[in-house]
């Protein structure tokens, strides 16, 4: 079954290159890196930084395979995941109180009505 990937533009705001390059790599399967190399252009939203940043690329950076993805993560990075501190993971903890007044009440979380108790004790087994 074919995989649908979405063209890469390499400047909205909402996507993600690592989750393109993996869509684009899942896509190509089991080809060689050479058929790779000559359908990544095809990839590239027409117009866009990304196929700019396409055109703009040395001619032998587009032979191999290993050479197209070095130079797409050296333009699009990885972006570094920013992980909490044990301080803020307990301040987040101590302001995630459930008030008195909300035991036994019931609020709807999926679809489904739940107590709100339950819904502080998953909140807080996350």
């Amino acid at each position: 079954m074919p995989v649908h990937v979405e063209p890469f533009w390499g400047n909205k705001a909402d996507e993600n290159a690592q989750d393109f390059i993996r869509s684009f790599n899942r896509a190509m399967g089991d080809k060689d890196d050479a058929h790779k190399a000559k359908q990544f252009e095809y990839y590239l939203r027409a117009d866009s930084d990304a196929d700019e940043w396409w055109s703009e690329l040395d001619a032998d950076k587009k032979i191999k395979w290993n050479d197209i993805e070095e130079a797409f993560q050296a333009r699009w990075p990885k972006a570094k995941v920013v992980k909490k501190t044990p301080t803020e993971y307990e301040e987040e903890l101590l302001g995630t109180k459930l008030k008195v007044e909300e035991l036994g009440k019931k609020e709807e979380v999926a679809g489904r009505e739940t107590y709100t108790h339950i819904v502080w004790a998953d909140k807080m087994a996350r």
